[in-house]
């Protein structure tokens, strides 16, 4: 289900639970140029239009209005705020939040993209994280060592060759999503969590002693209903009392 959102007119706002989390994506390529252009001078400040002039190439600087442009219509869904009216503060490790208006601090939100793809989650309270590779590119295993927890190196290339390319990218993406959701970056050492993958279950994580976290206060969704040629994983913060839902919406960004 997609829903189409304009800045000009008045929206039914989306009702979000404490217990779900909405991913909302889009395809940066199926964005007419004219919306972008809209978006570009009419709706975004000048701080976000400079972010995406830095970058040196069109399908960059593409990726990243698109970017800023789903993140002010996605949160624009759930409170009756234009898009032109959120503000952003950035965590002291690069994280962004919601800093204006201040009653809808509340909504967390986190963003990624990648050759063809943009997305974006949003959960209220609780902190989220997301992430997406194009797994049509060649798996670069000859890094994992230096990402990768010992025990999911282990356990990747205990796999058959022809299983390791999409293994990698489920580990990487929730590798991602994990330090993400934490707003902390590169600050946690990466191999001092690892993630066991089931196919019957859901991924689960492991801690090291120097990280004191606890994996029970933890979910990761891999969700497949995306795009083919995209891994997805979502992580975010439960209070192991709730099932946390996954909700997968299509974005369709108007002028």
């Amino acid at each position: 289900m997609s829903h189409e959102v304009d800045p000009s007119t008045p929206r039914s706002l989306i009702p979000l639970a404490g217990d779900t989390i909405d991913v909302w994506y889009v395809d940066p390529n199926t964005v007419a140029q004219a919306i972008l252009d809209h978006w570009y001078a009419e709706l975004l400040p000048a701080n976000e239009r400079k972010q995406c002039d830095r970058f040196l190439f069109e399908k960059d600087q593409r990726l990243c209005l698109v970017a800023r442009a789903l993140l002010r219509s996605t949160l624009s869904r759930y409170r009756d705020i234009p898009v032109t009216g959120w503000r952003f503060g950035v965590g002291s490790h690069g994280k962004p939040y919601v800093l204006l208006p201040d009653n809808s601090q509340e909504l967390q939100f986190n963003l990624s993209h990648t050759n063809g793809m943009v997305v974006c989650a949003v959960r209220r309270h609780q902190p989220v994280g997301i992430d997406v590779e194009n797994t049509a590119r060649r798996a670069p295993l000859d890094i994992a060592h230096n990402y990768f927890a010992p025990r999911e190196c282990q356990d990747l290339s205990s796999l058959d060759e022809n299983d390791q390319p999409a293994a990698f990218f489920t580990y990487w993406t929730l590798k991602e999503s994990y330090i993400k959701a934490r707003g902390l970056g590169l600050a946690i050492p990466l191999d001092a969590f690892a993630f066991r993958l089931d196919a019957c279950s859901t991924p689960r994580i492991e801690f090291s002693e120097e990280l004191e976290d606890d994996p029970a206060r933890w979910r990761f969704f891999l969700p497949d209903e995306i795009a083919a040629g995209y891994r997805v994983a979502v992580a975010t913060m439960t209070d192991q009392q709730t099932p946390t839902k996954l909700r997968i919406e299509k974005a369709d960004l108007q002028a």
